[in-house]
């Protein structure tokens, strides 16, 4: 590149003032150009590793975000399944005690009954003694 910078400047330059500009252009590829060549390439890979930072840190965000939902979802569900748990509580409450009490009267109607049955006489006398003498008479 340097070449067609001298190449161009040739006509239009004398002998001695082309021979101080090749001096010049030789210190400059020698001592700074290289650096100065290599300036665009840095700024590239420091722009794109930048970009890639800045990427990072939105995935960074973005996940930091996505743990706050999922800890409020899943604050919300641990309240849902306590106010369900509560409520299937106080619905089995509701549900079994008036049932236990029921199975408990029938139990006690029910020895009751098989008391009787196996007594001849009731307590207050209210069943007949067996018949002893069969079939009835004076027929």
């Amino acid at each position: 590149m340097l070449q067609r910078y001298l190449g161009a400047l040739e006509p239009l330059l004398g002998e001695d003032a082309l021979e101080r500009t090749r001096a010049v252009v030789a210190g400059f590829a020698a001592g700074s150009g290289p650096r100065i060549r290599a300036a665009p390439e840095e700024f590239a890979r420091a722009e794109k590793a930048e970009q890639r930072a800045t990427w990072w840190e939105n995935v960074g965000e973005q996940f930091a975000a996505l743990s706050a939902r999922h800890r409020e979802e899943t604050d919300e569900s641990t309240t849902a399944l306590a106010a369900a748990e509560e409520h299937t509580a106080t619905v089995r409450a509701e549900t079994t005690v008036p049932l236990e009490a029921r199975a408990a009267d029938e139990a006690r109607e029910s020895a009751l009954r098989e008391r009787q049955r196996q007594l001849p006489y009731d307590q207050d006398h209210t069943r007949s003694a067996p018949r002893r003498d069969g079939p009835a008479r004076g027929l």
